[in-house]
């Protein structure tokens, strides 16, 4: 059997051969053996010369280089020097350091400088062995530059990979979004269509597609209900439509669509009434846009229909307003208008001739205050229904506003105007039944000619006007026929008027005072102010020219309260020079006392003066305080309870009705200057000036005279116990100054 020795076994064979068993008997005895582990030594020599890794021995001890393979050899070239600065040259990496401090194998990577290769990446294995007790270090290099290719490759392939899968992964992204986007329009175009279909169910309009080549329709479902439409009308569609559409709208109807079809308009759009059951009558707009192939032809035209009938009713309803008055059903002033433009274009081409009669109700106001103004309607229905029946063929009536009627006769002669006038006062002969009351009335008419010279319907509209407030002016029930003077006047009016309205402005206006004597004690009791215009052309305009257009005019307002303000401050004046308490009165007109907030106006007016209201007194004519009396009675109660004394001015004059007196809340009554006039040789009106005197004393009413001119008037009135007088005999109205310092002479 064949002897392994280990290495305990080897050294005592070494000592046994050394202490002299001789040569001779080593050589028999061990040789074979000895021949054995040299023949594996040599074959492991030969195995690590073979391998591509360069291994070196070093001992430790002494940093040499002890022993190496045949790579290592061929790596340090022709370096016979095997000490430790060999080593630290072949490798880029600190060895010392790692071989000193071995604990346990360890693996490098670095720079290995082989001489027959070059420099090498390598991976450096270092490890510790002990032999015969002694320590060694085994550095194996191994040359990793194919590996290291290899993993740079790898490296690549693995960015590019990686590359890839980040474009992948984008990709992906992008086609998720656009899947999402896909899924969103999908769902949102799902979501159109259905309230397409429902919209297209539950619209007014009906929706219709009409196919030009084939002639056939296809409609929404409510335009089969709204419209009467078959499968069988569908077909053939341009005959049967054409058919149903009225005579009288289907050549719009055919010109519209033409218009469309051949390019010359956008759209196709028209109305026309369609019959969607014989006798039945609907009002259609159709809307709709073609579809043209690439020669420009027409193949298809889409649209909607929509119902408009009861639009077209409203419209209808609208122009017959626009057009006609609502109370009486004749033509408005608008509609009027038009039809007198058009008869005097044909007046200018034809040379005809007409007369045009504008009518306003004479005391028509009374009507409404009285009755209400239900009856005031009732009765302006009245009067339409004789217009209507009484003008003649080709003739136009209307009503202009309020109690305001127009009638043009067309084709007259001039010479046949008063007849047409006189025959429309005659209307008014009859009396009119409303609520159960038969109301006499009159009106007044103004009167104009129409024709070729006539310039425009307002110069037609105005001549009528002017010649109408003459016939009013010149006591109304009658009529006046225009003629070019009057334009004059109503020139000078406007005027007056505009010249008024710059008086207030220019303070052109000025106040006179008139006193007021007690003839017992010869003393000033008040002053009545009267208001004068001194015109810078004209000098002293009297009140009667222009104190009615003020009313008229409104402008009656801002001069009544200059008046009372002017009074007030000439009242303080004019009391601190007297001993007595000395009133000051002021007239008021007809629309101051209409004023919602009179009373309270007047008040604040005295209030910022600082007057005493008991030395203010405002007078009242008989005829304004009759318009409105129960409203005007609250005034005057209201005005009174605040100390402010209350004259009835021109007593006489108006109604006269004694029977009011106990009625009216006053405190002075002053007689018409009519009355005073013929107080000395009238019996009759001495009496009646007596009766009155007596009356007014029983009632406690202070009497005032106005007008006294003489002193056989004055001595009269004594003589009835009149207690107070006023007129040109004492003073005329005298400027503020003037009033200031007079004195009584009588």
């Amino acid at each position: 059997m064949k002897k392994h020795y280990n290495q305990q076994d080897s050294a005592s064979l070494t000592r046994e051969l050394l202490i002299g068993l001789g040569e001779t008997s080593v050589r028999k005895n061990y040789y074979p053996e000895l021949q054995h582990h040299i023949a594996e030594l040599e074959r492991f020599r030969l195995l690590l010369n073979q391998t591509p890794e360069a291994i070196f021995l070093v001992e430790l001890s002494t940093m040499r280089i002890v022993d190496l393979n045949e790579t290592a050899r061929l790596c340090l070239g022709n370096n016979s020097n095997l000490d430790l600065s060999t080593l630290e040259s072949l490798f880029s990496t600190n060895l010392v350091d790692n071989i000193s401090n071995l604990d346990e194998p360890r693996t490098l990577e670095g720079l290995f400088n082989c001489s027959s290769k070059g420099t090498i990446p390598a991976e450096i294995t270092i490890s510790r062995a002990m032999l015969h007790d002694t320590s060694y270090a085994v550095i194996v290099a191994r040359n990793i530059t194919e590996r290291r290719l290899s993993e740079d490759r790898l490296q690549a392939a693995y960015e590019e990979l990686h590359a890839s899968y980040e474009e992948l992964e984008s990709l992906y992204g992008h086609l998720s979004t656009a899947e999402e986007t896909l899924r969103k329009k999908i769902n949102e175009l799902e979501q159109s269509e259905a309230r397409y279909r429902l919209a297209m169910e539950g619209a007014n309009d009906a929706i219709w597609d009409w196919d030009l080549i084939n002639d056939s329709l296809t409609i929404s479902s409510h335009g089969y209900e709204t419209l009467a439409i078959t499968s069988e009308t569908e077909h053939n569609h341009n005959a049967f439509w054409r058919s149903r559409i009225h005579p009288e709208d289907l050549p719009n109807r055919e010109q519209a669509l033409a218009l469309h079809l051949s390019g010359e308009s956008p759209q196709y759009d028209t109305e026309y009434r369609f019959s969607p059951t014989p006798g039945n009558w609907l009002w259609i707009r159709a809307k709709g846009k073609a579809l043209f192939d690439k020669n420009g032809i027409p193949i298809r035209i889409s649209g909607s229909l929509t119902d408009i009938t009861e639009h077209k009713k409203h419209e209808q309803q609208i122009h017959y307003l626009a057009y006609h008055d609502t109370l009486t059903g004749l033509p408005n002033r608008f509609s009027f208008n038009k039809k007198l433009d058009n008869f005097i274009a044909q007046c200018e081409s034809t040379e005809v001739s007409g007369g045009l009669f504008l009518l306003d109700i004479d005391n028509f106001k009374l009507v409404n205050d009285s009755l209400g103004h239900i009856a005031g309607d009732g009765l302006l229905q009245k009067v339409a229904q004789r217009l209507k029946a009484f003008y003649p063929a080709k003739s136009i009536a209307a009503r202009l506003g309020g109690d305001e009627f127009v009638v043009l006769i067309r084709e007259i002669n001039l010479d046949e105007l008063e007849y047409w006038a006189k025959s429309l006062l005659k209307l008014f002969d009859s009396p009119i039944a409303v609520n159960d009351m038969n109301l006499a009335l009159s009106c007044s008419i103004g009167v104009t000619a129409v024709y070729t010279t006539t310039l425009s319907a307002a110069e037609v509209m105005r001549e009528a006007d002017t010649a109408l407030n003459h016939a009013k002016a010149g006591g109304k029930k009658s009529f006046c026929l225009y003629k070019p003077e009057m334009q004059k006047a109503v020139l000078n009016r406007i005027e007056l008027e505009h010249e008024l309205r710059n008086a207030l402005a220019a303070n052109e206006l000025i106040m006179h005072y008139q006193p007021e004597i007690d003839l017992e004690t010869k003393q000033i009791v008040a002053f009545e102010a009267l208001i004068r215009w001194k015109h810078p052309q004209k000098g002293l305009v009297p009140p009667l020219s222009f104190i009615p257009l003020a009313e008229e005019t409104g402008l009656i307002l801002p001069i009544g309260e200059f008046a009372l303000r002017s009074a007030c401050r000439f009242g303080i004046q004019v009391n601190k020079a007297q001993k007595n308490p000395i009133r000051i009165s002021v007239n008021i007109s007809a629309r101051q006392l209409m004023q919602d907030d009179f009373g309270a106006a007047v008040c604040r007016i005295i209030a910022e003066e600082n007057y005493p209201p008991e030395l203010l007194e405002l007078e009242i004519t008989e005829s304004i305080l009759m318009e409105s009396f129960a409203a005007n009675v609250r005034v005057i109660e209201f005005l009174r309870s605040k100390g402010i004394t209350i004259s009835l001015d021109d007593f006489g004059s108006g109604y006269s009705s004694l029977t009011y007196l106990r009625k009216l809340p006053i405190n002075i009554i002053k007689l018409d200057k009519d009355f005073i006039q013929n107080i000395v040789h009238d019996n009759a009106t001495n009496s009646i000036v007596r009766t009155i005197i007596s009356l007014a004393q029983n009632l406690n009413l202070p009497v005032v005279a106005e007008g006294v001119e003489t002193i056989e008037q004055l001595e009269t009135l004594r003589q009835l116990n009149c207690p107070y007088i006023q007129g040109y005999f004492i003073s005329r109205p005298l400027p503020h100054e003037e009033a200031l310092a007079f004195k009584v002479k009588i």
